[in-house]
């Protein structure tokens, strides 16, 4: 590329005088490797390629086979304590429900199903198990009153929000909101679900105050997104890809 002799800018080869200080650009002859460029209807680039993916895939795996193996050794321990001891078989029961469960969230959590429609079903299935073998040393008196609808009604809840999520082609900082309003609409409903079985009417109290509060602040993350910097702004948007 040419240069002025007057500023230093860079110019194009057809141009005679600097768009910036007009100065005379002299005419310099322009070898056939400089302008080949300049004849391809489109230029090719390399595909992009994250070089770390790989690596946080591997320290991803890593650390989920580390936690599983503990929580194996765990559930080895529980079963030699309940064959140990015979009246406490009941006790320890509910510590192994408890690791399996959060076994297969992690599943989840760590990315190891990707379809999200199975993903929401897993979640599903497993709380529904999880919280029916709780239940099943009580007399199943929590499943089908609370725990039941409760999980019927989160479910409808995330479909609701990946639903939303896909048809949405462009996600914003905006998506907190949403998230609030969800969280909020199951805390009222958890508790109008318990408070009608315990006192046959819906009584609400802390879910109201929990849910404002929720709201509230994602209403003061959203007032203080649209006020910051936009070189901040889209630090923000690349590191919650959005």
């Amino acid at each position: 590329m040419p240069y002025c002799p007057g500023c230093g800018v860079e110019t194009e080869y057809n141009i005679k005088n600097c768009p910036l200080c007009n100065c005379k650009i002299p005419k310099i002859e322009v070898k056939k490797q400089e302008t080949d460029y300049l004849k391809e209807p489109s230029l090719k680039f390399p595909k992009p390629e994250n070089i770390y993916s790989g690596k946080m895939i591997d320290i991803k795996k890593y650390t989920f086979y580390a936690i599983t193996s503990l929580f194996l050794l765990n559930i080895l321990l529980l079963i030699v304590i309940q064959l140990s001891t015979k009246h406490l078989v009941f006790f320890f029961n509910y510590p192994i429900f408890v690791i399996l469960s959060i076994w297969f969230y992690l599943l989840i959590f760590f990315g190891f199903i990707k379809n999200k429609k199975v993903m929401i079903s897993v979640l599903i299935v497993n709380t529904l198990f999880f919280t029916f073998l709780l239940d099943l040393f009580n007399g199943l008196y929590w499943f089908i009153p609370v725990f039941l609808p409760s999980t019927i009604l989160a479910s409808i809840i995330l479909i609701i929000m990946a639903t939303i999520i896909r048809l949405k082609k462009k996600r914003t900082f905006n998506l907190i909101f949403s998230i609030s309003i969800a969280i909020s609409t199951f805390l009222i409903g958890v508790q109008s679900i318990f408070s009608f079985y315990k006192s046959k009417q819906i009584i609400l109290s802390w879910s109201i105050l929990l849910s404002g509060e929720i709201i509230a602040f994602s209403l003061l993350l959203l007032f203080f997104y649209h006020k910051i910097p936009s070189k901040l702004k889209n630090k923000l948007k690349k590191k919650i890809h959005m």
